[in-house]
């Protein structure tokens, strides 16, 4: 007869009950008392040996329990230790936010990692804005990595919410520094809303609080803001009354003004092969720059300081390009050839962090999961972890320290699943998936959102559709459609509006300059370029 593990595993849970069963029963075989308040329990010594290194130890060294049939546990009450002991033996314990840190710390002394696992899923499943500050310190007493992060994660979904509690005002210095860094950076409201935590905060306890405010004031990006915000910042006692924050604000006005006055972007290759082109959104003019060294299509750019790469794409000819080139805007004289990538790719994407550019995905003779990474400073290329799927013609952004990788195509399947990562972990992950699948769209970054614009649908059908991503709550959600649907364009954000550039209609290529205002979300034709072009990549300069 064939055994099998459903077999197995009714025999294990029959065996268990027949043992639990001894503990209680008139005939038990057990050979310890475990005494609490004066409260006993009979157990197989064998039985908690097995899971608890605390018994381990116990009865394994020159230790006086180890000859006897008696031990006491003072520092547990009898109730939870006959909760504990039931655990064991049936693996059932009514853990609630009430009794957790109980649970957890008699685990800890017990050294029952089973239990501790048993804490760690309940936590998991439970997280809120209301309890998040307290199964954080949980996390941190008792070292559970996964409700650390889980914890991390609810914070960022509910930021704002977060750090108006009482128990966020309780926080020490050091822990209400490492919840603020939980935010979105760079989205407006995320540091909106860390201002407004940061003086909450302080003003909770003023006399011991109030020198710390200049270091916290200096971590808010305020370039990212708004000017009614920074008008309001201006007023708050703390900060009008200390020069060095006074000084950040004025630093931070500055920088918030250059952003809202950059009104040039560089587009590079496409239809238009070797030309590379800057357009002024404002006067409407273009300056020419020096032709690539390679007419690319389909390739993929970033932008590092005063540096521009463009990287990867085909020629002319339909041959795959695995050169890249630079451009210096101090001496933007000549294209500088560098290094060739590992591997010939077009349609993929590309991001910086931390001074090296990520390249993902995209098409050789087949789709590809591949990435690598150009380390500027050493002018070398190297291999990094495969995104989880194949995927070409999709966005790709940075956004708040990960990559992420939207949409594209996979085979002949257009796809909507989207993933992201984190090169500190070196780890992918899947996220939410777009709300219809869509390749050859544009991507950018705007206020700490992703947007996912036009581009080719399931039916090959060519998409005026725009959704937009929010990484803390992590939901797609449709704005308003574009105004001329378009696929292969390329999108760049300029002070508070996107801007989609040319693109095709499934006809023929645009010359169109569609501009977005997410206030208002609504689109408008901002001008039209001299040349159609489809299939570039575009720079903010």
């Amino acid at each position: 007869m064939e055994i099998t593990d459903v077999d197995v595993l009714r025999h294990q849970a029959w065996l268990a009950q027949q043992i639990n069963n001894n503990r209680t029963g008139e005939r038990t075989t057990c050979d310890l008392t475990l005494v609490s308040e004066e409260h006993e329990f009979q157990v197989h010594k064998a039985v908690l040996m097995v899971v608890s290194k605390y018994f381990e130890k116990m009865f394994t060294i020159e230790m006086k329990e180890k000859y006897s049939d008696r031990v006491e546990i003072k520092q547990i009450p009898h109730q939870r230790l006959k909760n504990i002991i039931e655990f064991v033996y049936g693996g059932i314990i009514d853990v609630t936010e009430e009794n957790v840190s109980d649970i957890l710390n008699d685990a800890e002394y017990l050294e029952l990692q089973v239990l501790k696992s048993q804490c760690i899923k309940y936590l998991c499943e439970v997280v809120s804005a209301e309890n998040v500050l307290k199964f954080r310190r949980y996390a941190q007493q008792y070292e559970l990595g996964e409700v650390l992060t889980k914890t991390n994660e609810a914070i960022l979904s509910n930021f704002a919410k977060v750090i108006q509690l009482e128990d966020f005002m309780q926080l020490d210095f050091d822990d209400m520094s490492d919840v603020i860094n939980q935010r979105n950076k760079g989205c407006a409201r995320s540091e909106v809303a860390c201002f407004n935590g940061i003086v909450g905060w302080v003003n909770h306890c003023p006399l011991q609080r109030k020198e710390l405010f200049v270091k916290l004031f200096s971590e808010v990006d305020l370039s990212s803001t708004n000017m009614s915000f920074l008008e309001m910042a201006s007023q708050e006692n703390l900060v009008k009354n200390n020069l060095l924050c006074a000084n950040f604000l004025v630093q931070g006005s500055l920088m918030f003004i250059q952003r809202m006055s950059t009104s040039t972007f560089l587009l590079i290759g496409g239809t238009t092969e070797h030309e590379a082109v800057v357009y002024n959104i404002m006067s409407k003019e273009t300056t020419q720059f020096p032709d690539l060294n390679i007419g690319r299509m389909k390739a993929t750019s970033a932008k590092v300081g005063k540096r521009v790469f463009v990287i990867g794409g085909i020629a002319a000819g339909k041959t795959l390009l695995k050169s890249c080139e630079m451009l210096d805007l101090d001496q933007p004289d000549k294209w500088i050839v560098l290094p060739d990538m590992i591997q010939a790719r077009h349609l993929c994407g590309s991001g910086l962090i931390a001074g090296q550019i990520y390249v993902t995905g995209g098409m050789n003779t087949y789709h590809l999961s591949s990435c690598e990474k150009f380390d500027i400073q050493a002018n070398v290329w190297t291999r990094t972890e495969n995104m989880l799927q194949k995927r070409c013609s999709h966005g790709c952004v940075v956004c708040n320290g990960l990559l992420y990788c939207i949409g594209g195509k996979k085979g002949t399947e257009h796809i909507s699943s989207c993933e992201c990562y984190d090169v500190e972990s070196k780890k992918w992950k899947e996220i939410a998936p777009l709300n219809e699948p869509r390749r050859s769209m544009a991507s950018v970054v705007l206020d700490g959102t992703i947007f996912a614009i036009g581009g080719i649908g399931h039916n090959k059908q060519t998409l005026s559709t725009v959704e937009r991503y929010f990484p803390e709550r992590n939901t797609w959600e449709y704005v308003a459609p574009l105004l001329l649907s378009c696929s292969r364009a390329s999108a760049c954000v300029l002070g508070t509006r996107l801007y989609v550039i040319g693109g095709s209609s499934g006809v023929a290529s645009l010359k169109t300059v569609q501009q977005y205002d997410p206030d208002s979300d609504s689109w408008t034709i901002c001008f039209e370029m001299k040349k159609a072009t489809s299939s570039t990549t575009v720079v903010v300069v």
